[in-house]
Order: structure tokens, then C-alpha cells, then sequence
């Protein structure tokens, strides 16, 4: 019976530690995926220390500035390709054009040459800000997952508010009868 016992404790040991392994991996291979998920996170993370909305479009504006080599107040794939390579940030960004039509949602979120205006500017840079927190809250929800954290369940709640107020904004849109790129020059 002691045999017996102590072979069924063995066991169990060994699947447990093969369970934390694979929790482990799984765990690393994500997290290598979040890393690689958006082109501009590196700058994104730099922007994310904003205090005010206000704030926020001011770093914003002063980005688009730094961006615009003929300062011409329009960003070319060109500008914005060239400029985020001379960004400190780490990893440095290497900006494709498959790059540029993703943040352009296919050149909906621009001027149809392919530019952007400030404010066409301001309005993809906040929507990628928000597509950029969103990744790091599933990020994060895959971790508490992982380590049957409690906080999984406050990181659902936010999750299910950003989409609530997501769906409140398409609803506002449709009221007044625009579009999502339509609405950047609803707002301030």
C-alpha cells in the first residue's frame, strides 16, 4: 500500500510539473506573438504615458510635426516610413506598406492620394492606441489565465466596457448618419 501510495504521488507530480511546463510555453509563444502584433508598438508604448485626452492629441500633433519632412501638414507612406526609423524607440520600427494599409484600414483611414492631414493622422493614431491596449489587455487576461490569477475576471469586465462603449460610439454614428472615418471630424 505504501508502494502504491507513494507511485500514485509520483505521478501526480509529474503531471503537474508537465502541466506548468506546458503553461510555460504556451505562455512564452503568446507573448512573442503580442510582441509582434502591431508595427507601430514601440511607439505606441512611448504614447500610452498620456495623462489627458488633451494630452494625448498634443503628443500626437507634435509626432505628426516630427514626421513631416516637407512640412506640408500631409504624411506620405514615404514621411512616416522614414521618420519612424529615426524614432529612439526600442525595437526600432521598420515600416512596410503591408504596415501602411493595416493603420490605414486600407486607406480608409487617409486622404485618397495616401496621405494624412493632422487630423486623419490623430484619428489612425488613436484608433491604434486603442487596438494597442486591447492586445495587451488579452495579453494580459492570457496571463492570469495562466497563473489562475483572480485578475482575469477585472480584465473581462474591462474588456466587455471598451466594446460596450464601442458599440454606444457605431450607434452614435449611425444616428447622425457617418461613418466611423467620418467621425474624427466630430471630434476634438
Amino acid at each position: 500500500i505504501v508502494v502504491a501510495v507513494m507511485l500514485d504521488e509520483f505521478i501526480s507530480a509529474v503531471t503537474r510539473e508537465r502541466e506548468k511546463r506546458a503553461n510555460r510555453k504556451a505562455l512564452k509563444e503568446h507573448t512573442t506573438v503580442q510582441k509582434l502584433a502591431g508595427a507601430l508598438d514601440p511607439l505606441l508604448a512611448t504614447l500610452s504615458h498620456f495623462q489627458t485626452s488633451e494630452d494625448l492629441g498634443k503628443r500626437i500633433s507634435s509626432l505628426f510635426t516630427l514626421l513631416d519632412a516637407d512640412e506640408n501638414e500631409r504624411l506620405s507612406f514615404a514621411e512616416l516610413r522614414d521618420g519612424l526609423k529615426k524614432l529612439k524607440v526600442f525595437p526600432s520600427i521598420h515600416f512596410s506598406p503591408e504596415d501602411f494599409e493595416i493603420i490605414t484600414e486600407h486607406r480608409t483611414l487617409c486622404s485618397p492620394d495616401g496621405e494624412f492631414t493632422p487630423e486623419e493622422f490623430d484619428f489612425m493614431m488613436r484608433r491604434q492606441l486603442k487596438l494597442y491596449v486591447q492586445r495587451h489587455m488579452a495579453n494580459a487576461m492570457f496571463e492570469a489565465d495562466a497563473t489562475n490569477s483572480n485578475t482575469r475576471s477585472i480584465l473581462f469586465v474591462l474588456k466587455l466596457l471598451t466594446i460596450e462603449i464601442d458599440e454606444v460610439k457605431q450607434s452614435q454614428y449611425k444616428l447622425l448618419g457617418v461613418g466611423e472615418a467620418d467621425s474624427m471630424f466630430l471630434t476634438a
